[in-house]
């Protein structure tokens, strides 16, 4: 074997190494993942615009790495009112439900603006905005 074929097959085989490690090394670092999957105890706060706004605490992170405790999560009118509907409590006197156990499902999407653009989202302490993929109530569990 040449000179050149061994130089040719050790840097091949560090290549293939080192991409081999990187690639199993990145699907065991959550920080890496584009999805969320978040425990939430959400509160009414008001609504901006076309947007209903809730101060989200993050009970738990199930899927993904995320290290915010709250969250804000905007949600265009119209949009989860099976959840977000504040229906009056049927016992006794009329009150307006505000706070909601979630379980909700995001992903990761551009977004070259320091806001929420008409989505149904939030944006971390890390400026990555994270689109709802699915949300459900676990109040009535």
């Amino acid at each position: 074997m040449s000179k050149a074929t061994f130089l040719v097959l050790v840097i091949t085989g560090i290549f293939l190494f080192s991409t081999i490690s990187f690639d199993s090394e990145a699907q065991n670092n959550p920080a890496d993942s584009s999805e969320l999957l978040l425990r939430l105890t959400a509160k009414y706060t008001g609504s901006i615009g076309w947007s209903d706004v809730y101060k989200c605490n993050v009970d738990e992170v199930i899927k993904g790495n995320m290290t915010d405790s709250v969250i804000i999560l905007y949600i265009t009118v119209n949009n989860y009112d099976e959840i977000f509907f504040r229906k009056a409590v049927q016992e006794g006197k009329k009150a307006v439900k505000t706070e909601f156990r979630l379980l909700a499902g995001f992903k990761e999407i551009e977004n070259d603006k320091p806001y929420v653009n008409f989505k149904n989202a939030f944006i971390d302490r890390n400026n990555r905005t994270w689109e709802i993929t699915f949300m459900k109530s676990e109040d009535d569990e």
